[in-house]
């Protein structure tokens, strides 16, 4: 029985496809049968059983990814996770104004942020998660709320936490860089306020900073030096504060500044 098991580890009297495959049959969370010790009996290792084992092992592998496939699209809600998932999942009762306000809210998927994962990582190390359950196997789910932004991770036994998916969870306008005749804001609309925000660049020794300006009309004006120094309602802006830090901000009602002195 212990021999068994010392094989399988080091894979010495299996063949590598075998030995991969007898490691997903006595998974750590799904089997006890290293419990029996020197009372377990090993299986039979003959062509026609290890072929059936392949066949189940590789059901269960399409499940796994069919759950990670689903957990990572917008069709995936924390209150009624569906057939792929434990039935503990869904709670047995509801309520109803929550769910509809879940379902009702929309979801735009952010690639930008999985590609650029260096911040999120950083946020999540002090973040919370508002969904966080566990399958029969062992692998994690969690869901993370920053700022705007939904972020989506799934761990495997004994792995690392990765960031499968991020959602804003709310819907991009389209931005008015300057210099086109249609602007969103009038050179004398009133600032109202003045935020100063800091942002990696992708370094975690590199920073920048941005200023908004929030107008009477309720318009948001981002100026930075970049090769597009201003910009009027950028898309995304909610995201892009939520994961950056606000060095200072001033009430600027009693100023006088206009966009048109800024500008």
């Amino acid at each position: 029985g212990s021999s068994f098991w010392s094989s399988l580890e080091d894979g010495a009297a299996f063949s590598a496809e075998d030995a991969n495959l007898l490691r997903e049959v006595f998974h750590p969370c799904l089997s006890d049968r290293r419990e029996e010790g020197d009372h377990f009996a090993p299986p039979p290792t003959s062509a026609s059983y290890m072929q059936k084992l392949k066949h189940l092992v590789k059901g269960e592998q399409m499940v796994r990814r069919q759950r990670v496939e689903h957990f990572h699209s917008t069709e995936f809600n924390m209150d009624t996770a569906g057939p792929l998932f434990p039935p503990s999942w869904t709670a047995s009762f509801e309520i109803e104004q929550q769910i509809e306000k879940r379902a009702a809210e929309a979801l735009q998927p952010r690639m930008d942020f999985v590609v650029e994962t260096g911040v999120l990582r950083e946020a999540l190390q002090s973040a919370t998660p508002v969904f966080d359950k566990h399958t029969e196997d062992g692998m994690r789910f969690r869901i993370y709320k920053i700022g705007s932004l939904q972020v989506r991770t799934t761990q495997e036994h004994g792995g690392d936490e990765t960031i499968g998916m991020v959602f804003s969870t709310c819907v991009p306008s389209p931005a008015v860089p300057c210099g086109r005749r249609a602007q969103s804001s009038k050179d004398h609309e009133r600032i109202l306020k003045a935020t100063e925000y800091v942002e990696r660049t992708g370094s975690s020794v590199e920073f920048k900073s941005y200023v908004v300006l929030e107008t009477e009309e309720g318009n948001s004006i981002v100026i930075e030096k970049t090769v597009v120094p201003w910009a009027e309602n950028p898309a995304s802006l909610d995201d892009r504060n939520s994961q950056a830090k606000v060095i200072r901000s001033q009430d600027c009602r009693d100023s006088g500044a206009t966009v048109g002195i800024i500008r």
